[in-house]
């Protein structure tokens, strides 16, 4: 009884900035506790796993972390921009500008799709077989 209340208090405060800062509104905060449960759950398969895949699911759950950051980081756009176009506006951009950009805009979202079905697939074939 004594270890569950210390135990239960040590999650809360882990949680407690997490849960502190989730909205309804985004994605991100979907994205963001997934992550913090994923970095925890590593880390304890690493350091107090019995089973023979232990460090082989904290890999698992650690490279879903980094899509999860990425998807959080919603930096696709700037990573498929263009390097030399530098206009402040749309209406600066010539029409071969233009489609450069749509053409990124594409690519942008053909990344941030690859990475959520990645992350999906990873839950797909190795979320039942996380428990230690």
């Amino acid at each position: 009884m004594l270890r569950e209340i210390k135990y239960g208090i040590r999650n809360l405060i882990y949680w407690l900035p997490v849960i502190w800062k989730d909205r309804w509104w985004d994605d991100h905060y979907i994205y963001a506790i997934l992550r913090h449960k994923l970095l925890n759950m590593a880390h304890m398969f690493e350091k107090y796993g019995i089973s023979t895949v232990s460090k082989s699911d904290a890999e698992e759950m650690r490279y879903a972390a980094a899509l999860l950051k990425r998807l959080m980081d919603e930096d696709y756009l700037e990573n498929a921009w263009p390097k030399d176009i530098k206009i402040e506006s749309w209406r600066e951009a010539t029409e071969e500008e233009g489609d450069a950009i749509r053409r990124a805009g594409r690519h942008a979202d053909y990344m941030k799709q690859q990475d959520l079905d990645t992350l999906l697939e990873i839950f797909r074939k190795h979320i039942f077989g996380w428990w230690d």
